[in-house]
């Protein structure tokens, strides 16, 4: 099966061949050569390196000096592209590799739609790896469509800022390594948030840590470990870091944290099955818009909810902020997530927006867990890329494979 995609952005400009910026995109790439995804998913390590390794020439042929290339193979992904700030980068891509025609159409694109909600949430709760993989029934006589799903994560990656140029010495990395220990530890029994100091004068070091209130403390703690352990393997030397995933965001810092709004940085990812109707996709938006009050009100500062949208069946929607966070700082937040990412979710049938400091989640499913005890309806609906001034946001991909 050949699904090789290749796709040179043709208005993203072009390297000169003897460039700085072109030295430094080969660097880049030598070393996704030689040190490929630690945990590739359901590959074998090998077997992805193989297909890494065989990926990077033929990009590099296709697109020899283009700024922004990407590359598509059956078990893996490349891509580079310089940073660019303000700039909304997301592509499609559609590739049909078999001309079996499906019998049954719309049973296949109901079981299309199952399988797909019912994989993203798994990947989603599949972190760091975020892939999942399986089948669902359709037609008469039944048939299979199997389905392989998994998200980009390079939206959060961690920012790792230097504090007026000092270094960090024994003292400062004993006491993170003690603060890290803490947070992982205190914000699963603290009802997901918690936030502490350890040390003194130049050695103190502060840290915040949080995770979505739908979700187990054993998965909290899971997100957070693996947040903790990337950071100090990403940022080895910064004394300053934030990071955040779907389900947990974690800072430390030489200054105090607390009750400060990050709003320097932020991401945002869709995926979904097609686009929504404008009109549906109207009131699910609004519906978001009416979280950002109850998130603020709420004493956990969390809040979820559901508009009913006819024939086209519900839209789910969870917002949170940071619970150090004022009222008014955690509404700015959850407004300025929706007014900066709009444009780039407009339609999606499932999107999340997220930073430090807060964050908010979309979907045609319902996907928050029903362990959380403090689901807060509202009376709307019923009765249940990074932004640094820069961005680059992630993607969702899938294959399907049926048999008829």
């Amino acid at each position: 099966m050949n699904s090789d995609i290749f796709r040179c952005k043709n208005d993203s400009g072009t390297f000169q061949p003897n460039s700085s910026q072109k030295s430094n995109l080969m660097g880049a790439l030598k070393k996704l050569a030689t040190e490929p995804p630690e945990e590739p998913g359901f590959l074998k390590s090998n077997d992805c390196a193989s297909c890494v390794n065989n990926a990077i020439p033929q990009l590099l042929q296709k697109c020899p000096n283009q700024k922004i290339a990407v590359a598509w193979k059956s078990v893996c992904m490349v891509r580079f592209r310089p940073f660019v700030k303000y700039e909304y980068d997301v592509w499609f891509v559609t590739h049909e590799i078999s001309k079996v025609k499906a019998k049954d159409v719309n049973g296949l694109d109901k079981a299309l739609s199952i399988l797909s909600g019912n994989l993203a949430k798994k990947a989603y709760q599949g972190q760091p790896m975020a892939y999942a993989f399986g089948s669902q029934p359709y037609g008469s006589p039944s048939v299979e469509v199997y389905m392989v799903i998994q998200y980009g994560f390079h939206e959060t990656s961690p920012e790792c800022l230097e504090s007026n140029n000092s270094t960090m010495n024994t003292i400062y990395k004993a006491n993170l390594k003690t603060l890290l220990d803490s947070l992982a530890k205190n914000v699963p029994l603290q009802k997901g948030f918690f936030s502490t100091s350890v040390g003194n004068g130049s050695d103190q070091v502060y840290g915040l840590a949080w995770c979505r209130a739908d979700i187990s403390p054993n998965l909290c703690f899971e997100c957070l470990n693996d947040t903790i352990t990337m950071s100090l393997r990403d940022c080895p030397g910064s004394k300053v870091l934030v990071r955040w995933y779907s389900f947990c965001s974690l800072s430390f810092s030489n200054d105090s944290l607390v009750g400060k709004l990050w709003d320097i940085s932020s991401s945002s990812s869709y995926g979904g099955v097609g686009l929504d109707d404008p009109s549906v996709f109207s009131k699910g938006f609004s519906m978001m818009q009416s979280l950002v009050g109850s998130v603020s009100n709420q004493p956990l500062m969390f809040a979820t909810g559901f508009v009913d949208v006819g024939s086209y069946g519900k839209r789910y929607g969870l917002g949170q902020c940071s619970r150090d966070l004022s009222k008014l700082d955690c509404e700015k937040c959850l407004e300025g997530l929706l007014t900066t990412y709009h444009k780039f979710v407009l339609n999606q049938t499932r999107w999340d927006m997220r930073g430090m400091s807060c964050g908010m989640w979309y979907d045609y499913v319902r996907f928050y867990n029903d362990n959380s005890t403090i689901s807060n309806p509202l009376a709307s609906g019923g009765r249940e890329r990074w932004y640094i001034g820069d961005m680059s946001l992630t993607f969702l991909s899938f294959l399907v494979f049926h048999w008829i």
